[in-house]
This record gives C-alpha cells, sequence and structure tokens, in this order.
C-alpha cells in the first residue's frame, strides 16, 4: 500500500492501480488512472461527513481548474442543491481526519474509509 500525498493529502493510501520501478534516480511510482484517481478523490472529499482539511479543500479547489464537471457542481451550488452546498460549506470549516483507501477496481476508482491512522503501518511507503 502506498501512502499517496499529491497536494499535501495526508489521509489517502492506494490499495493498488499503480505501478513501481526503480530508475537511475530512484524510485519512481507510475499511476495507470490518475485523472480517474482524482475524481475519485474529488467524489470522497464532496461526500465526506466530516469538514474538510485545509489540504483537502486545496485540493478540490486545484482539481476544479483541471476536471470540466465542476461546471456542473457550480450550478448545483447555485441551484441551491443541498449535498453540493454543504460540501462547499463544509470548505470552509474545522478541520477533521479521515483516513481513506483508494482501490482500483474494473469500474473505477473505489474509496474506504478506514478507522485506522494508516501512516504509522510499516508496510505504508509515501508517495509523493
Amino acid at each position: 500500500m502506498y501512502y499517496y500525498t499529491d497536494g499535501d493529502l495526508s489521509n489517502f493510501w492506494l490499495a493498488n492501480g499503480y505501478e513501481r520501478s526503480e530508475t537511475p534516480y530512484g524510485m519512481a511510482i507510475a499511476i495507470r488512472d490518475l485523472p480517474g484517481l482524482s475524481r475519485a478523490i474529488c467524489d470522497v472529499l464532496t461526500r465526506k461527513n466530516s469538514n474538510l482539511t485545509d489540504a483537502e479543500s486545496r485540493y478540490l479547489r486545484q482539481a476544479m481548474l483541471l476536471l470540466q464537471p465542476t461546471l456542473e457542481a457550480i450550478a448545483a451550488y447555485s441551484d441551491g442543491n443541498e449535498q453540493v452546498t454543504n460540501s462547499i460549506d463544509a470548505m470552509s470549516g474545522v478541520e477533521r481526519m479521515a483516513h481513506f483507501v483508494m482501490t482500483e477496481t474494473k469500474h473505477g476508482w473505489e474509496a474506504k474509509v478506514s478507522e485506522v491512522d494508516l501512516s504509522e503501518h510499516e508496510d505504508c511507503e509515501e508517495v509523493t
């Protein structure tokens, strides 16, 4: 399992969906479906029951610039969609930590919430 810290995220791990290879510059990680992973992380964050951390808010803001469906989210917010409104309003809330393990399946990336702080486990390696 790899500790995924893109965008300063500190609560995501990849169970699969990546390949590790040695290069002349050290270990390299290649994620097979990076756009799909980014969409899945955004989906997890917008459905999160607790307030977003600062890093999670930044990740969503950066992803909004890259992912086209964001315009639909903005429209839903403007129209008063409760789930979207709650997610966007949570961006300015108190930081709370949930830990997510991302698994690539034949249907795309899926997330599971972990009750355990995986960063303390020996079998997790950091990916930046």
